[in-house]
């Protein structure tokens, strides 16, 4: 089942915060000094919302088997509650899918943030810090010869240029990474005429994760004419 997720309550909020958790700027009177330090002195030692947030929805996103659908995680999401998740807490759930192998169940997750409504001019989600995260966790599984993660690698890039947020270096030298040879060779070619101008800089990290990808395919002549 691959339907639509439903909406869910605090991804427009994380919209609306961009990169940012919230200015702490609700009930006005933060600024008197009594009550401010007791304030702060109370909330010394408890967890700040954003973190409890991320460890909710990992907690929900933990219990699916990796490769659930959108529909599936979009329940768990809505579940966890997460009204006080920023952009960068959904960096944070990303990374942490990534570095716990359920690279399918951060496919999932991102094709559910955007989904969700946002306000007008507020940032997308995902942005390009998610989709860097994505790419790089399919990266990570074609290094473990999972097959399905050069495909999917195409696609996370594919969707990226469709919904106006444009690859960098990091974007193709973790796509090149997770492609067959062949698949390598085209996005390579594809860095080289539409990022190569603007990222002169990741150009190397670009071509070695070309080479890495041909020598994983004991296609050692390949890697070796990239350094002509």
């Amino acid at each position: 089942d691959r339907s639509p997720a439903p909406p869910i309550e605090g991804a427009t909020n994380a919209a609306r915060g961009g990169d940012d958790g919230g200015d702490g700027s609700r009930g006005g009177g933060g600024s008197k000094g009594g009550r401010s330090g007791k304030r702060s002195s109370a909330g010394r030692g408890r967890a700040k919302p954003g973190r409890a947030a991320v460890g909710r929805v990992l907690h929900k996103l933990r219990s699916l088997p990796d490769g659930a659908s959108s529909s599936e995680v979009g329940l768990a999401l809505g579940a966890a509650r997460p009204s006080q998740l920023s952009a960068r807490d959904y960096t944070t759930v990303l990374t942490t899918l990534r570095s716990e192998r359920k690279w399918r169940t951060a496919l999932q997750l991102s094709e559910v943030l955007a989904a969700q409504p946002r306000e007008e001019g507020a940032p997308a989600l995902p942005n390009r810090l998610h989709y860097n995260a994505l790419l790089a966790a399919c990266a990570d599984a074609a290094r473990r010869r999972d097959a399905a993660a050069g495909d999917a690698a195409l696609g996370v890039l594919r969707k990226m240029e469709e919904r106006g947020v444009e690859p960098d270096s990091r974007s193709f030298s973790a796509a090149v990474a997770a492609a067959e040879p062949a698949g390598a060779e085209g996005l390579l070619a594809e860095f080289e005429s539409s990022a190569l101008a603007s990222d002169p800089e990741g150009a190397p990290f670009v071509y070695c994760a070309a080479m890495r990808a041909s020598l994983r395919a004991g296609e050692w002549k390949a890697a070796l004419s990239l350094l002509d």
